[in-house]
């Protein structure tokens, strides 16, 4: 389809995990490929390759400059990497859960604090995705994951340059992911020592 590769998505996520379900609502994929001249290579586990080049043409149809395409695709990157970062964070916190449900099981005195620790993690990877218990997927509220989404599904239906207010949102939620990610990471470290 030309479309460089989607977004990271964490084990569950648009597929429900455990009894929760998890939902991302927008646009995960990658950006289309940009007009010009590529070179493709197969290979296989045998070690036999075969390289082709291939030229990727601008719709005739379509009259948008090179320049405002090359802005859609750098942006559609870039929101891709930041959804794919998010699920990284969420599929590490995802494993950290599953620990911490294997010691609240046990029971024992350890148990208390990691229920405490898994309300604490659960609230951050809530502000990440979309999760709930399955039949609440109305009640969810949009995510951060969610909201990134949700502008590569407005730059990428159109073949015109992002529109002007993608740029403010793109600041405010990399404002919210730095803040997010960093809580999350300081969550996991303190989990692990």
């Amino acid at each position: 389809d030309l479309r460089y590769p989607p977004a990271y998505l964490a084990p569950g996520v648009n597929e429900g995990f455990r009894e929760r379900i998890a939902v991302v609502t927008g646009d995960t994929d990658g950006p289309y490929a940009l007009p010009g001249r590529y070179t493709v290579t197969l290979r296989t586990a045998d070690g036999w390759s075969q390289t082709r080049e291939f030229e990727v043409r601008m719709d005739p149809r379509v009259d948008t400059p090179m320049a405002e395409l090359q802005e859609q695709f750098e942006l559609g990157i870039r929101v891709r990497d930041r959804i794919t970062e998010i699920q990284l964070g969420v599929a590490a916190g995802q494993a950290r859960l599953r620990e911490l449900e294997a010691v609240i099981a046990r029971g024992g005195r350890d148990a208390a604090a990691a229920r405490s620790a898994r309300a604490e993690l659960e609230e951050v990877l809530g502000k990440l995705y979309k999760h709930g218990l399955r039949g609440d997927h109305a009640n969810l509220h949009p995510q951060l994951t969610t909201d990134y989404a949700a502008i590569n599904t407005y730059i990428s239906g159109s073949d015109d340059r992002p529109p002007s207010a993608a740029y403010p949102r793109m600041e405010e939620l990399d404002e919210r992911f730095e803040v997010l990610m960093d809580r999350l990471r300081r969550i996991l470290d303190r989990m692990i020592a």
